[in-house]
């Protein structure tokens, strides 16, 4: 039936298409991002760079300043960002109210991980 349709409608340049979820907050973003005309983004807990990727793939073409603690997940997107001029790796921390040391409560879901102690609730 779609198909049918679409033979139809397609001669007014429209297509009927199947998506997953009616709302896509990240297709919002990206559509926030061409409207305003943001040419800068601030990652913060970038992981191993999943939000960045998918910046950079939906033709994001603005800088990205990235922040990430966990040593393994740094030096990783650390590497990837070497591929794109665009992308900066700050040095490895965590961005709080306060400049100080503090003890980094790292998940089993790595990027759960935060400032913020585990509750048993988390682990429920």
């Amino acid at each position: 039936m779609r198909d049918y349709l679409n033979k139809i409608i397609g001669l007014s340049g429209y297509q009927i298409k199947k998506k997953k979820y009616l709302y896509d907050p990240f297709e919002n973003l990206i559509k926030s991002i061409n409207h305003f005309k943001i040419k800068s983004v601030i990652d913060v807990g970038a992981n191993k760079g999943q939000f960045v990727n998918k910046l950079y793939k939906n033709n994001f073409n603005g800088s990205v300043l990235s922040f990430e603690p966990l040593y393994d997940e740094y030096n990783y997107i650390k590497k990837l960002s070497e591929k794109n001029p665009n992308w900066k790796i700050e040095e490895r921390c965590a961005l709080g109210k306060k400049n100080l040391k503090k003890k980094f409560y790292i998940s089993g879901n790595r990027e759960s991980s935060s400032l913020l102690e585990i509750l048993p609730k988390h682990t429920d």
